[in-house]
Formats: C-alpha cells, sequence, structure tokens
C-alpha cells in the first residue's frame, strides 16, 4: 500500500516502461521514482533478512528475491495454514475482534499462495470456529435460506459480545446496588460501647474482642465480613468490611472499574485507587474475619496447617499468635486446593475364606527401554489373591495380552482343577477389547475394573510390579548382565518371588499356600554367575572338553534343570548337570571401569502400603515363556558381512566398554568425535521455537579381513532419523549403490584387459556431505561447559539422517566429475574416464579403482585424498564380504566367501555337520505348510534364509534355485522348509572353498544361457525361470525365480523365462558399451526349447501366444533388432538348468563346473 501511496508500484510490478536517456526530465524522474520505490521496500525488510537481497539496485528485482524466498506456493505451506484455519477457535470470554483478525490474516495468506477461500467458505469456518455461548446466534443465522455476507456475520457477532458485556456488568451494578442502598445509612447509628458511629451495641466488634478473651464465646451475629483497621490513628479509624467469600470470588478475575461488595461489610472495596475523588496512602492494615479470627496467621505461616498453629498457640511455643484453639477455624480454600489427597484405602488382606483363582489381579508393565533375547518390551503378571502366587509372561505388545491371559487360563484351570470366578485390571485397552470383554462373559468371568485413576484398587498388581522391577535392576547390576537380559532376571525374580515371605500370607510363602508343603532352596544360585555345563558324551569328540563354559540364567520353565548361556555359541540351552562358579561373572569383569544402566520401565502406579509379596510356584506351573535363541542385534550399516562372526558387536556403550576390547572401541569413539570435530559437523545453538531436535546414539561394527581377522572397530556417532519429517526435515532420500552385477563385471573386464584392483575406504564418508535442511540433534555427552542447554545445528549429513547417503553421494559424484569421469547410463554408481580408460566403482564409502596404470591410480588417489579422509587399502582384497584374489601375470580374478559360509555354519550349529554334494534334494519338493504341518520358529528361519541369500547373488550361483524355493515359505516356515535350508548348510559344509573364477580368455563379449522348469511347483504349478551370463569365462549375473503366472505349455514357460533373460541382455549390453566393452554383432543367448526359437521369428504362432503377448513383442523386437540372437543348445549342455530344479550329483557337478565355479 506505501508503494500504491508514492505512485510507485508501476515500477516494481514492472509496468512502467523505462523512457528514452536522452528525455532527460523524464528519465531523471523515472530515476528519482525508482530510489523511492527501492528504497521503501528495502526499509519494510528485517534488518536481519538484508543479505537475501544482496547489492540491491532494482526494486523489480528485489521484489522478486522477497517473493522467491518468502512466497512459496507449495502444498506443506498450504497444509501447515489449513490446520492453523482448522484449529482455531475463540474461547469463552475471549476477545471477538482479535479473533476475526487471526482468521482474515489466515485467509490471505491462503489468497497469496493461491488457495483462495470464497466468501461462503469463510463464513462457515467463522462460525464453526464460535463457541457454545453463541449457539444461539448461529441457529438464528442458520434458519437463512442463504449464507450471510461476511461483513453481515462480523458485525452480528461483534454485537453479540457487547450484549454479552453490558449483561455482565449490569450483573454487577445490581449486586453493588443492594449492597449499597440495602439497608439504612450506617453513619447515623452510634456504639453506646465505643463511642464510634456505624454500628450498635451489640454489634461492636471491639465488645466482641473482648468476649472471645474472656470465653463468652462469639456474638449471635453471622456476618461474614472483615475488619480493617489503620493502627495509631487517633479514634479516626478507617474500617472497611470484605466477605471472605467475596474475596475468593474476586481473588484474580475482578473486572477493571468494579467494586468487591458484601452485605454483611460497613465499607466495600475498589480495585482501581482511579475512581477515587481523594485517595490517601495509610499505613498497613490487617484484615480479619467478622468472629475475631485473623486470616494472617495461617497465610504467613504459608498454610502450615490448622492442627500446627493449635500447637503453637497451646504450648506457647510462640509470641504474638493469639486465637481460640477450643474454636474450628475457618475454611481455608487455598489449603484445600494445594493439599487436597485422596481418602486412605484399607489395608489390603487376604480373607481367610477366600479359595485359590477366586480372585485374579492382573497388571501389563512396560515399555522396557531395550529388548529382551525374544524381542520383548512388556510383561503381564496374573497374581491368585488368596495365595499372592504370581505367573508373568513377555510380551512384543500390549496387543498379546488376551491371547495370553486365554493360554494361561487354560493351564492353571487344568493344572488345579479349579475355575477362575474374577479378573481385576486396571481401565488398560488391552483389557477392554471386545474380543476380550465376550470371552469373559463366555467362561463366566467377571470382569472388575478399578475407578479411573485409581490404581490403589488394584494395588496388588502394581506393587507386584514395582517389586520385580526393584529386583530385576538389582539383579542386573549386581551381575553385570546386558540389558538385553532383562526379561531372564524377570523370570528369575518371579521363580524366588513364589519362595519369599508374604506379608499378607502371615508366616508362608505363596508356593506354600498353593502346593500346600514348604518350596526347597537348595538348588539356587547367583543370577549371572559362570558355569559349567556336562557334554553329553554323543555330542562331543574323544579329546573334546566335556563341559562348555556358560552364564548363569535362571531356572528352566518346561523342564527340570537350569537355563544357561553359552558363552562360545551364543545361544540359550537347559542342563541339570551343572558346576557353579559363584565368585566369578563373565560380565562383572570390568565392573569398576563403568556402571551399567539399568532397564528403564514405566510404571503408571505404584503405592507403597500394598502387599509386596508375589510369585511363582514349586515347579512353576505357568513360568515365564522365553525364547530358547539368542537373536542377533540388527546390523545398522547394511550388509551381513560378519553375520554369526563368534564375537558380537556391542549394542551400547557401557557394553562396549565391558568388552575385552574396550580400549579398541574407546579409541575408536576418539577417532569419531575427532572426525566430527575437524569436519565441522555441528554448531552449538539454542533450539529454535517451534522445532525439534532429533536424539542420537553410539553404533559399534568390527570390519572383518578375508583371513577373519579384525581389520579396524569402527564406532559411529548417529542420529535417530526415524523421528525424521518428511518435507520438515528432509525431502529427497533416494542414493544408487552399485550393483553386485556392475562390479563382477568390472572384475571379469579387468582379467581381461590386465587392468590391476585397488581398493579405498572414505573414513566418515557422511560427514562430507553437505545438509541442504535445517537439522536439530540433541548432543549426547559430548557439549561444551556452560552449553548444556543447547542443541547441535547439524552442518553435515551426520551418520543416521535419512538424507545422509544421498548428500555424500552427491558430493563425491562432483568430485569424480571434477576427475574426468562420467557415470554410465547402465549404472550411475560405476564411473569411467574414456581417455585413460580407467573405471571407478562406487558402494557408499568403499571404492574400487580398475586401471592399467599405476601413475594414474596414484593420480586419482592423491586427488580424493586432498578432499575426503581416505584409507588407501592397497590392491583389492576384501570387498562387502567377499574375498578377491588377483593374478595379474596369469590374467586371473578369484572371488569367494569361505570366512562367511564359516560363520553361517557357526551360527545355525551346523559347523559339525555332515556334508551332501548337492544343495537341493531332487526326489524331494518342498511346498506350502499345511495344518498338520509343525511350524518352525520364524525368526530363526527368515534369518538363516537371509545369510544364504546374501552369499547366493554374491559368489554362489550354484546354491541359486535351493535359495530361491525356501525363500518362498519365509512367513510361515515348517520343520520340512527347516530341513531343506539345513541341506544348504550342509551342501556349503563340504564346498566352502569354492569360488568363481575369472580367466583371460580373449573374449570380450557376453554369452547367455536361458532354461525354465515348467510346472516345476506341485502346489500351484507355476514354472520357474533361470538365466546366467558370462564374461571372461566366469558368471557375472544369474538369476533363479518363480514365473508370476502358469504357463499352459513347455514352450510358454521357456518363452517367459527368455524375457527376463533378455532384460537383462540389454542392460548388461548398455553398461558393456558404456566401459568400452568390446561388442561385435549381437549378444548370443542359448535356449534348449525349438518351440520357443521358432515362436521369436515365426508370426504364426501369434494366435496361440496371445496371453504372452507384451513379452512375445518384446522378444521378436529385440531379435529384429539384432541386439540378441537366439541359438539352440542341448538340454544335455544348458548351464541354466542348474538354477531351474534340483540336479542329481553327477549332473549338477558337470554343470556347475561349466557355470565358471571351482576351487582356488
Amino acid at each position: 500500500m506505501a508503494l500504491i501511496k508514492e505512485d510507485v508500484w508501476s515500477l516494481v510490478n514492472g509496468t512502467e516502461p523505462i523512457p528514452d536517456p536522452t528525455d532527460s526530465n523524464k528519465y531523471s524522474n523515472y530515476v528519482l521514482k525508482k530510489n523511492k520505490a527501492l528504497a521503501i521496500v528495502v526499509l519494510s525488510v528485517d534488518p536481519k533478512l538484508l543479505y537475501l537481497l544482496g547489492e540491491p539496485e532494482d526494486p523489480k528485482e528485489v521484489w522478486n528475491k522477497l517473493a522467491d524466498q518468502f512466497q512459496k506456493k507449495t502444498w506443506s505451506n498450504k497444509l501447515q495454514l489449513r490446520r492453523r484455519l482448522y484449529a482455531l477457535r475463540l474461547k469463552e470470554g475471549g476477545s471477538v475482534q482479535e479473533h476475526i483478525k487471526t482468521m482474515t490474516e489466515i485467509f490471505n495468506e491462503l489468497s497469496i499462495i493461491g488457495d483462495q477461500m470464497n466468501e461462503e467458505d469463510r463464513v462457515v469456518h467463522l462460525l464453526a470456529s464460535l463457541p457454545e455461548s453463541y449457539d444461539m446466534l448461529v441457529n438464528a443465522l442458520e434458519a437463512n435460506s442463504e449464507i450471510p455476507k461476511m461483513e453481515f456475520v462480523t458485525e452480528k457477532i461483534l454485537h453479540e459480545e457487547r450484549k454479552s458485556l453490558v449483561k455482565d456488568n449490569d450483573s454487577i451494578s445490581v449486586k453493588q446496588e443492594k449492597a449499597f442502598y440495602g439497608k439504612e445509612s450506617r453513619k447515623t447509628i452510634k456504639c453506646h460501647h465505643c463511642g464510634k458511629e456505624g454500628h450498635i451495641n451489640r454489634n461492636c466488634w471491639a465488645l466482641k474482642n473482648q468476649q472471645t478473651k474472656q470465653g463468652a464465646g462469639s456474638s449471635g451475629e453471622k456476618s461474614n465480613s472483615a475488619e480493617s483497621k489503620q493502627e495509631g490513628d487517633d479514634g479516626n479509624e478507617s474500617v472497611g468490611l470484605l466477605a471472605a467469600h467475596a474475596m475468593s470470588a474476586y481473588d484474580k478475575n475482578v473486572l477493571a472499574n468494579t467494586w468487591i461488595v458484601d452485605s454483611g461489610a460497613t465499607c466495600h472495596m475498589c480495585n482501581n485507587k482511579e475512581l477515587f475523588v481523594q485517595y490517601n496512602d495509610k499505613d498497613s492494615v490487617s484484615v480479619s474475619l467478622g468472629d475475631g479470627h485473623s486470616l494472617e496467621a495461617l497465610g504467613r505461616y504459608g498454610h502450615l496447617g490448622i492442627d500446627n498453629l493449635k500447637i503453637l498457640v497451646r504450648d506457647d511455643l510462640v509470641d504474638g499468635l493469639n486465637f481460640d484453639v477450643n474454636k474450628e477455624l475457618e475454611f481455608c480454600e487455598a489449603c484445600v486446593k494445594g493439599k487436597s489427597k485422596k481418602s486412605p484405602f484399607p489395608c489390603n488382606k487376604v480373607k481367610p475364606d477366600r479359595e485359590p483363582l477366586e480372585l485374579i489381579h492382573s497388571d501389563v508393565c512396560g515399555k522396557i527401554n531395550e529388548k529382551s533375547l525374544s524381542n520383548g518390551e512388556y510383561f503381564v503378571t496374573f497374581i491368585d489373591d488368596a495365595t499372592r502366587y504370581v505367573w508373568v509372561y513377555i510380551l512384543k505388545g500390549k496387543h498379546e495380552v488376551f491371547a495370553k491371559f486365554k493360554e494361561w487360563k487354560k493351564c492353571v484351570e487344568n493344572q488345579m482343577g479349579r475355575k477362575i470366578k474374577i479378573l481385576r485390571t486396571d481401565n488398560g485397552g488391552e483389557y477392554k477389547s471386545n474380543d476380550f470383554e465376550q470371552y469373559l462373559i463366555g467362561e463366566g468371568i467377571r470382569h472388575e475394573y478399578t475407578i479411573p485413576k485409581t490404581p490403589e484398587q488394584n494395588g496388588v498388581s502394581e506393587r507386584m510390579n514395582r517389586t520385580l522391577v526393584e529386583q530385576i535392576r538389582a539383579m542386573l547390576i549386581d551381575s553385570g548382565l546386558p540389558h538385553r537380559f532383562w526379561a531372564e532376571a524377570l523370570s528369575t525374580a518371579c521363580y524366588l518371588k513364589n519362595r519369599s515371605p508374604a506379608r499378607a500370607l502371615k508366616g508362608k510363602t505363596p508356593c506354600q499356600a498353593l502346593m500346600g508343603k514348604k518350596p526347597t532352596v537348595h538348588h539356587l544360585r547367583v543370577l549371572g554367575c559362570v558355569c559349567y555345563a556336562h557334554v553329553p558324551k554323543d555330542e562331543r569328540r574323544k579329546l573334546d572338553p566335556k563341559s562348555v563354559k556358560c552364564i548363569f540364567l535362571g531356572y528352566g520353565s518346561e523342564v527340570k534343570g537350569y537355563r544357561l548361556f553359552d558363552l562360545e555359541k551364543k545361544r540359550i540351552l537347559n542342563s541339570r548337570d551343572v558346576t557353579f562358579d559363584e565368585s566369578h561373572y563373565e560380565f562383572k569383569k570390568e565392573k569398576d571401569v563403568v556402571q551399567t544402566e539399568t532397564p528403564t520401565i514405566e510404571i503408571m502406579h505404584s503405592e507403597e502400603w500394598v502387599s509386596d509379596d508375589d510369585d511363582d510356584d514349586e515347579q512353576p506351573d505357568l513360568p515365564v515363556r522365553l525364547s530358547e535363541r539368542v537373536k542377533r542385534p540388527p546390523d545398522i550399516y547394511g550388509e551381513w558381512v560378519s553375520v554369526g562372526h563368534k564375537t558380537s558387536d556391542p549394542t551400547s556403550v557401557s557394553e562396549a566398554l565391558l568388552s575385552d576390547d574396550k580400549e579398541h572401541w574407546m579409541d575408536a569413539m576418539k577417532q569419531e568425535m575427532s572426525s566430527i570435530q575437524e569436519s565441522d559437523v555441528y554448531e552449538l545453538v539454542e533450539l529454535p521455537k517451534g522445532s525439534k531436535s532429533l536424539k542420537c546414539r553410539w553404533v559399534f561394527k568390527k570390519k572383518i579381513l578375508s583371513n577373519g581377522s579384525v581389520e579396524r572397530y569402527k564406532a559411529r556417532l548417529v542420529a535417530q532419523g526415524c523421528s525424521q519429517k518428511f518435507g520438515i526435515d528432509y525431502d529427497e532420500t533416494f542414493c544408487p549403490v552399485a550393483r553386485f552385477e556392475s562390479v563382477r563385471t568390472v572384475l571379469a573386464l579387468a582379467s581381461q584387459r590386465g587392468m590391476k584392483l585397488h581398493h579405498m575406504d572414505v573414513t566418515t564418508a557422511f560427514l562430507n556431505g553437505t545438509l541442504m535442511e535445517e537439522v536439530y540433534m540433541k548432543p549426547d555427552g559430548f557439549v561444551e561447559q556452560g552449553k548444556e542447554t543447547m542443541v547441535c545445528k547439524l552442518k553435515k549429513s551426520i551418520y543416521g539422517l535419512k538424507q545422509s547417503l544421498r548428500c555424500w553421494n552427491y558430493t563425491l559424484d562432483s568430485s569424480l566429475r571434477e576427475l574426468g569421469f562420467v557415470q554410465t547410463s547402465g549404472d550411475p554408481c560405476i564411473y569411467v574416464n574414456l581417455e585413460d580408460f580407467f573405471i571407478v566403482a562406487v558402494y557408499v564409502d568403499d571404492i574400487i579403482l580398475a586401471c592399467n596404470c599405476d601413475d594414474k591410480v596414484r593420480k586419482v588417489k592423491d586427488s580424493l585424498s586432498s578432499q575426503f579422509k581416505l584409507k588407501d587399502l592397497g590392491e583389492l582384497q576384501y570387498f562387502l564380504g567377499v574375498k578377491v584374489v588377483q593374478d595379474t601375470v596369469k590374467g586371473q580374478i578369484w572371488i569367494d566367501q569361505p570366512l562367511y559360509i564359516e560363520n553361517i555354519l557357526k551360527k545355525f550349529g551346523m559347523e559339525d555337520s555332515k556334508p551332501v554334494e548337492t544343495p537341493a534334494d531332487p526326489n524331494q519338493k518342498v511346498c506350502k505348510a499345511t495344518d498338520e504341518c509343525t511350524i518352525f520358529d520364524k525368526e530363526q528361519y527368515q534369518s538363516a534364509v537371509g545369510s544364504l541369500l546374501y552369499l547366493s547373488v554374491k559368489t554362489r550361483p550354484d546354491i541359486a534355485y535351493a535359495v530361491n524355493s525356501v525363500t518362498r515359505y519365509s512367513t510361515k516356515p515348517t520343520s520340512q522348509h527347516w530341513k531343506a535350508v539345513k541341506r544348504i548348510m550342509r551342501y556349503l559344509k563340504g564346498t566352502r572353498d569354492l569360488g568363481i573364477l575369472y580367466n583371460y580368455n580373449g573374449s570380450t563379449d557376453f554369452v547367455g544361457y536361458s532354461d525354465a522348469d515348467w510346472a516345476g511347483d506341485i502346489k500351484d504349478r507355476k514354472s520357474t525361470s533361470g538365466y546366467c551370463f558370462h564374461l571372461g569365462g566366469g558368471p557375472v549375473s544369474w538369476s533363479s525365480k518363480k514365473q508370476s503366472c502358469v504357463a499352459l505349455s513347455t514352450a510358454e514357460a521357456e518363452y517367459m523365462a527368455l524375457a527376463s533373460a533378455i532384460q537383462e541382455a540389454v542392460w548388461l549390453r548398455k553398461l558393456a558399451v558404456d566401459i568400452q566393452i568390446d561388442c561385435k554383432g549381437p549378444l548370443l543367448l542359448y535356449e534348449d526349447n525349438q518351440s520357443t526359437i521358432a515362436m521369436s521369428k515365426n508370426p504364426q504362432f501369434h494366435g496361440k501366444t496371445k496371453h504372452i503377448d507384451i513379452k512375445f513383442h518384446y522378444v521378436l523386437e529385440k531379435c529384429n533388432e539384432n541386439v540378441i540372437q537366439l541359438v539352440y543348445c542341448p538340454t544335455n549342455d544348458m548351464i541354466a538348468d542348474i538354477f531351474t530344479k534340483g540336479l542329481n550329483k553327477d549332473k549338477f557337478k558337470r554343470l556347475r563346473e561349466m557355470l565358471g565355479m571351482c576351487l582356488q
């Protein structure tokens, strides 16, 4: 508006033409107006934002910069404004004018970003935001057939507000008038006792005070008033009476210009001294109640309490405090509000006539800050009121409570021969589901809920949860066990609690009360101590140790024995033949270095008066259910390179500092912090209002060499990016990584061209990426002194952020482009320098360099080292868990994964298994589970299949079919499926050192093979496709995959497999052209089905293949373009047959050798 007023808006919006400079008058006037417009715009900008304008010269240019910066017409802005609009509500008594102003501002902001709201929508939003006191007005407006105008509605709302204010003032005036004129003027009355005007003898306060001191009692007058006396005035005392109730009613919310009145008061009070015609300051006065009791006593003593005040007066403990202690003091609202407490509950004792299972208490405890070995985060207790016996179940989530209750009920009723009558719980949603309620009704069980916010009614469960948690905490601290063993400690605490005295049972333990006999405790041991479990004769060899070192974790729930943790195999076992060493604790060796943190458990209620005894039975009927398997912590950084390695990585700082490698981990953490400081990753700032900060944590990882030794210890400070919000903390996250088919192609090409392979690792790679968004992270123990309340504003893409990988890749890509490298179209993480024939493959922070000139390699290394902190690993030996052996003299490159295979076998206890000669049994087909099948542990099955899958796609194509067949049943595995998985491991046991050899053979083009097994799945009769492509005598790409639809003939199955193979062939050809592989003529693709070859050439087959029309046209197109040439291959020589079905050992070994796999 200022620009329009000064008549310079046309210069800002660009509508005013620039006059001819030769016309000095017009041009000078134009320059004057331009400068004025520029001054108005620039002076209107916040000084903190002037840096955005640069060197302002043109008002139009400045205006456009501001518009680009702040007038963002994005859906995100629209979403935020709409949210503000929908959330806007006028509070009762709030200002209507301010409310309408705020809503109008939102309407205008929406209009600016292109979200124009019509007048009808504006009226509806305004009326919907009004409180209930405006309902009559809204109803009156709704009676009109047409929606009124915005101006009309605004005027009516403001008018309604004014009426409401007048009504309130009228009400106050009426009360004032009654107070002032309801009685005769007191100035005409004179007291005969004190000689003062305003009251009569029987109401004289001086006389009443005298009577009170003499014990004569109070006067009969019950005026609820107060007296104000000014000390030292010669008889002309200013007296004011104020009702105590009026004080509380008008304490904070008295309107300006209003009087505080009371009919029992001599005078009235006003809170605005401006209304007085004459105002004189007086000395401090004391305000007392009408009966002479002082309000100051309670107030000055900080509402000490009436009983304590009486003690002060009665025992003459202080001077200057006088009132009648025999008389009940006035009601004090402040004391009630400030000291209100619940009425006490009766002590919860066991009724002597109560039978076991007559009343069951239950409650859920959690969430616990670390998952148990079986992924549990909660636990539920079931406590028998008659015996105080407790059963505990570990839960992954609260939704499992209903299932656990049914399981427990069925077992306990069967064991005890009794029925549950009453279940008492809190109001948690886990107990109030419709299924739970209907089940209890059907079983005839009465469900008693506690009153909301009254956990004392379920005090038995609440106190039991607290007792168990405290016992868990103490045992973990004493034993030094990591937090993930909290469920084992809970099981032990529950077991011991049932064998401990219970106050409510008067001299009995819960176990004795339930079983009728005293429990035996001679078998008890200290949790976490070292012990040695006997190894049965049939499980060891002649010279093997006869016992294995373990950690004691508790008492068996389903077997009569001890629960132990095998330190070597990292698994839980049960044994009765155990030798204990209770003077040593494996996890407590470094107790003096770091104090372990104990699990944090959110307990909503815990009262100390409740009975503190509850727990398990002699041989517990329903003990804690725990998994027999130790679940490996998730691998934060991707690949399963060290899966099953005998020394697992720490999951927390305390674990790292309690491990045998604590010095290495400490050095790694120091190195990480040094890198963060050198890279200028963050700056400490105060968290802006409205922003949220991310949390962070430490992640530990060992890098393993091909021989199994530890290359280095890595510690990463990572942000917990899971709490980032799209559009606020990040926008794009996609980042490419090199396909391993591309890496193998580079290796094969290097063997043909005599190129040397070098390996480089970027230290703290993500810290090199520049962060574009504003992200704040809460520091974890590394803040500067005096800046403890500040947060880290991240400048670089620290590990853990969703966009970190993308930021780093963008930085590295820019650096490689500056060195003359270009991305290949086939794989964006394969770079090539066409002038020097130099290839670079990138997989996150691992870089492979392939070149036959050492000087060029050194130059690239030096250039990258000047920009990033690199570790030169020399010639390529180990990459993503794959061992690489180069022989440049013979032109050979060998890849295999013997250490990875060894770790898999150890992890799943197959290191001593008997080898077999094929990975899949040709005489047995794996099929889906039926209701009669025994279901296997899904987590263990998926872990094993995932480990094998990584191996099959990296260096072991010979197990591709077998692994693909078992992956189909990961959601519901059976014992038969697990048997098939173990067969693959047994095959790997005998072929541990088998790998792929790329050998110089003079050929630099791909050769492919395609095959299919028609209707191989006996359940759905779908076929399996398989293909492989060779370069340099070894496979670079392969696949075994079940087809998505049923083929009607062998030719169709082969044709669909051929279409998939051609897609891969086209991609490989594109990659080959980019990295200058000589491709002469079409790519040869061998096929063993003549009908399939004919279908790709002869149009007369089209009518019979209409349902695979797209695949047909694709194959036909590539053949006609001379990209692919189909060549017939006899079935016995079809290499791809190894990817489609299980074969007998002779054919399997022959095709495996033809595939290019052999021993080093």
